[in-house]
């Protein structure tokens, strides 16, 4: 009897070359600006902005960057709708640090970020931001 396992292009990387990117927290901070909109701040310099123009609107904007003081690839976001009363809205980003490139370089690389979300207006947020390394150990 022969197995088989399928290991990630990112778990391999990480397998290789060690974790290049420590272990950031995973949760962004959200700050109630006025009635539909919202400040996110979160780890690897994220800094956006989440919202609506009108009650009427059906979709959230997500808009905003990261920071990095090295190269890095951004996935996503991952939007998640959980229905309900009010409904539960998860939004992931992946960052993929460069694995063969030094922190704290004076070079400061911004990756513009944007999403559409069709939610309600009392909807709940939860934006994050993991990493490789964060997801394996958690």
């Amino acid at each position: 009897m022969r197995y088989v396992m399928a290991i990630s292009p990112v778990f391999a990387m990480l397998f290789l070359t060690g974790c290049p990117c420590g272990m950031p927290g995973l949760g962004a901070q959200l700050v109630q600006s006025g009635e539909l909109l919202y400040t996110v701040q979160g780890d690897w310099g994220l800094s956006a902005t989440l919202s609506k123009t009108t009650p009427e609107d059906g979709d959230w904007a997500l808009e905003g960057s990261f920071l990095f003081n090295m190269p890095a690839t951004v996935l996503g976001p991952e939007v998640h709708v959980e229905p309900g009363e009010p409904e539960t809205v998860s939004v992931i980003f992946t960052v993929l640090p460069s694995p063969n490139t030094e922190q704290g370089t004076r070079n400061v690389y911004e990756y513009p970020v944007s999403a559409k979300v069709h939610a309600g207006n009392n909807a709940v947020f939860d934006v994050r931001v993991v990493t490789p390394c964060s997801m394996l150990n958690q």
